[in-house]
């Protein structure tokens, strides 16, 4: 017997028969002779079925039970074997097309680090040009509307071209048709808790509000949905630079129309809850004790005032 653990202990022993005997009876019944457990067995199965043959729906659906069966660590594991297949340059389509259809069922059983260890290893291979890696696990990542996990830097550039085809549409030709997907688009990217990475944060803003306040001649109402879920994910701080763009003559202009004083004043009853501080409920109580129209709101003295104050 060796140990290799450290040279601070014996590492050579001599063993008389008896002991040599009674060392194997211990290898043969806590090693050998050990079974498999059922979920490694299980496991074991259903990667190899993965890629033998693409699952029929009742395969699927068997899985899917197995899933809730698996202990925190096991789902895990399993993801990673997925994700292993799936990202293989030489997968087949069919193995593909299984992982595809397990994914999403497994993902909700997955723990946040196992989460976050695929958003790295995708931004890893993006950095390392390992494009057919990079590839693969982002179409994972996006199949379970997962992009919360994605690094910092690619969810920038993602929000930023996706909100360029949303200010696109909003001020392009019959944009009450065409302005629905790429908001949805956005508000998938803005995830459930609304963090949107800081060097875009200011802009998401500026084009969440302009859309929502319209264009003079209505509102897209396919998109308003996802707007008012990205106003209700808004930060305090987020409502405050929402609140004052009346102060911009951009958004002053839309508030003239009465398309845009009905959204102004839907706007907000979105922001008010979220405002924390004293010098921004100080500014929406008096944008809604402001008598005139809400594009005058740039021009009052008063007003002007408050909304200079951002501490």
């Amino acid at each position: 017997m060796r140990n290799h653990a450290s040279a601070a202990h014996p590492n050579q022993n001599d063993l008389t028969g008896l002991e040599l005997v009674t060392f194997l009876q211990h290898c043969i019944r806590e090693v050998i002779n050990t079974p498999t457990d059922t979920v490694t067995a299980h496991t074991g199965r259903l990667l190899a079925n993965i890629k033998k043959d693409l699952l029929n729906k009742a395969a699927v659906e068997a899985a899917a039970a197995f899933f809730d069966q698996l202990p925190p660590d096991r789902a895990d594991t399993l993801a990673n074997g997925l994700f292993g297949l799936y990202t293989d340059p030489d997968r087949i389509p069919f193995v593909a097309d299984n992982v595809r259809l397990l994914w999403p069922r497994l993902w909700p059983f997955v723990r946040e680090a196992a989460r976050n260890s695929y958003g790295l290893r995708q931004a890893r291979a993006a950095a390392t040009a390992e494009t057919s890696l990079a590839t693969a696990a982002r179409e994972l990542i996006d199949l379970v509307d997962g992009t919360a996990y994605l690094s910092t830097e690619v969810r920038a550039v993602d929000m930023s071209e996706a909100l360029d085809l949303l200010n696109d549409a909003h001020h392009g030709f019959n944009n009450f048709y065409s302005e629905a997907a790429p908001a949805r688009r956005v508000l998938d990217l803005a995830g459930e808790k609304g963090d949107v990475p800081a060097s875009v944060r200011d802009r998401y803003i500026h084009v969440l509000v302009d859309c929502f306040l319209g264009n003079g001649h209505g509102v897209s109402s396919a998109a308003e949905l996802s707007y008012e879920r990205m106003f209700s994910r808004f930060s305090s701080t987020d409502a405050g630079v929402a609140l004052r763009l009346f102060i911009d003559p951009v958004y002053s202009s839309l508030l003239a129309s009465s398309v845009g004083r009905k959204q102004w004043g839907r706007l907000l009853e979105l922001l008010e809850p979220k405002l924390t501080r004293t010098t921004d409920r100080n500014l929406i109580a008096a944008i809604q004790a402001f008598t005139g129209n809400p594009d005058q709101l740039r021009v009052d003295t008063n007003i002007k005032s408050l909304a200079s104050i951002n501490g």
